[in-house]
């Protein structure tokens, strides 16, 4: 088990686009208590990071988690495996540092300038009349500051990597999600039960390779983020956390395949 020095954090506050328009709201509030399940066996499941989830009332799921990269990860492991398309989901995230363990936070009652932050991200991202992302970070500081640049940075990557996954059909997002799961196009084909061609095909005019990596790249910021705000210099260990909670959220996922695909219909 790898334990840090320290409590760096990160969190977000989801929400759904025009979840009251959705037909069945039982249905939408099940999905919803399925996610948080999700993260919490994710949680209870990772030896190296703590990762807590709170459905709360309303359309609302409040996340905190180890490191700064922690929350935007699971954040974009559910954007692409998302279940309604008419009723997408959107993050506020924040990060920093806190002085209790996550353990120990009654995510109910809990209050800290972190939240706060994580709170004007979601608005920001709902009350705008025209969508340009589906996750935004908000970090607290002076404009010219290390913090408010880096914070431009990763907004403006996020705003790249949303238009391309808006240009994508949901056929492609599906596929885009699955291969953050599988990692091999055969194994999307054959859980399909389509042609490697078929898969290979929406692979490509998804632009999905080139949103993988801006993932990839976010996340690396957001590791280097945390390395310059906490002291903490052990780079390698960070990404070996990363990789472990990538792995365990996958298993956790894995398990509920067959949720998080009855709906595809790849033609």
């Amino acid at each position: 088990m790898v334990i840090l020095v320290g409590n760096a954090i990160s969190i977000f506050i989801m929400d759904i686009t025009d979840s009251t328009k959705h037909n069945n709201g039982k249905e939408l509030s099940a999905y919803l208590s399925f996610w948080e399940n999700i993260i919490n066996e994710l949680g209870s499941r990772s030896e190296s990071l703590t990762v807590r989830a709170n459905y709360r009332m309303g359309d609302e799921i409040f996340l905190i988690a180890d490191d700064y990269v922690t929350a935007y990860t699971v954040a974009t492991y559910m954007y692409f495996l998302w279940k309604y398309p008419k009723n997408k989901p959107y993050f506020g995230i924040s990060s920093g540092y806190i002085n209790d363990p996550i353990e120990d936070i009654d995510l109910e009652r809990w209050n800290h300038s972190i939240i706060k932050e994580a709170r004007i991200a979601n608005e920001s991202i709902k009350n705008a009349k025209s969508r340009h992302q589906a996750i935004k970070v908000y970090v607290e500081g002076n404009e010219e500051s290390k913090c408010k640049i880096e914070e431009k940075v990763i907004n403006h990557i996020l705003k790249l990597q949303h238009q391309l996954a808006e240009h994508q059909t949901q056929k492609q997002k599906e596929i885009t999600g699955l291969y953050m799961l599988y990692g091999a196009q055969n194994t999307i084909a054959s859980l399909l039960n389509k042609s490697k061609a078929t898969i290979s095909n929406q692979f490509s005019k998804g632009a999905t390779s080139i949103i993988l990596e801006s993932i990839a790249q976010l996340q690396e910021i957001l590791i280097f983020s945390q390395l310059s705000s906490d002291g903490f210099e052990n780079k390698k260990l960070l990404e070996e956390r990363l990789k472990d909670i990538q792995e365990e959220l996958k298993l956790v996922l894995l398990k509920n395949i067959h949720i998080l695909t009855e709906q595809y219909e790849i033609e």
